[in-house]
């Protein structure tokens, strides 16, 4: 029987959690194309050894930033049939002749550029985009994909998209609907065998006694990267985090890092536990651990979670500079 390799392209942590979940054998018949510093931190730190093509984000950032339009367009263009040569021998050497499936999400560059060679691909979940109908239109709107072929769209919309994985957040789209599959995640959870969900905790570097301390906490908050993206300084950061634990015991909190986030703020808030773990904070959900309040300040991560009995969108109105940069965030 001829043997499967399948080719994955993910960016997303979340994306990453719902895929290792439906594979049980991902570390031996997967291998993860990707380009983001954030994810390339999941695979590096890991404890569980899979097969990566790491293409680094600055190699096509670098061609961007030529000044020159016209040099722009051939720099690009380049840069294109190189990326596409490398990534078509790097797979070769790593199916070793095997059938190749794809996976991910289809819109990522990589995909983009292989993708006259693909000739089927699933759709994994990405978040929220995936149930906008009005990113669906804004999407077929564009000038540039008006006059494309329709195996060539993107966002599940090509026939070669055979289906799309879903969590169920939401209402489904009308325009993909007849290609979703929903899985019910948490179910999924429960089904997995103890091995198997060390498995998962070890992938994303998830010690048990932090599993043991999460489990006593009352209240997540779930961090953006605001420091990371320059929104604001680090004192600046500081100071509204501190506003906003103001409202809450400080042993009850759960101060979930964002997926991109460097600064650990451990020196700033000795007294409140900071969970560092890449794992996506829906693993909570599936693992069963409940919450009394889940608290942001504008991440819309926070309706992905079933498990709590209160939400606390705290909203950009808390800081002048959130508020200039991306207008009035709320509830």
């Amino acid at each position: 029987m001829e043997k499967t390799k399948k080719v994955v392209f993910l960016e997303s942590a979340y994306s990453l959690l719902l895929y290792i979940m439906m594979d049980d054998n991902f570390e031996e018949d997967s291998i993860f194309v990707y380009h983001g510093k954030s994810i390339n931190e999941v695979f590096e730190h890991s404890k569980v050894n899979v097969e990566t093509i790491y293409i680094p984000r600055e190699e096509y950032i670098n061609v961007t930033e030529v000044k020159n339009l016209f040099k722009r367009k051939i720099a690009k263009k380049k840069y294109k049939k190189y990326l596409k040569e490398k990534l078509l021998d790097l797979i070769k050497e790593k199916t070793h002749g095997c059938k190749i499936e794809y996976f991910g999400n289809d819109n990522e560059v990589e995909p983009k550029i292989l993708w006259k060679e693909i000739e089927k691909f699933t759709v994994i979940e990405d978040g929220w985009s995936n149930y906008r109908s009005d990113h669906f239109e804004a999407y077929l709107k564009r000038f540039k994909n008006k006059f494309k072929k329709k195996e060539d769209l993107k966002r599940g919309l090509s026939p070669k998209v055979e289906k799309i994985i879903l969590s169920g957040l939401t209402k489904v789209p009308e325009i993909i609907s007849e290609k979703v599959e929903i899985i019910d995640f948490k179910k999924l959870w429960k089904k997995k065998t103890e091995i198997q969900k060390q498995k998962i905790y070890n992938f994303f570097g998830m010690e048990t006694a932090a599993i043991e301390k999460i489990s006593r906490k009352k209240v997540i908050f779930l961090s953006q990267p605001l420091e990371e993206d320059e929104s604001l300084t680090h004192e600046e950061t500081v100071e509204l985090y501190r506003k906003i634990f103001k409202n809450y015991n400080e042993n009850d909190i759960l101060f979930k890092l964002h997926p991109r986030g460097i600064f650990t703020y451990k020196n700033e808030f000795p007294q409140i536990e900071i969970f560092t773990s890449k794992i996506p904070f829906q693993i909570f959900e599936y693992m069963g651990v409940d919450f009394d309040t889940v608290a942001t300040i504008y991440s819309t991560a926070v309706w992905d979670i079933k498990n709590a009995k209160k939400i606390d969108f705290f909203g950009t109105k808390v800081h002048p500079k959130l508020l200039a940069q991306f207008g009035n965030i709320e509830r």
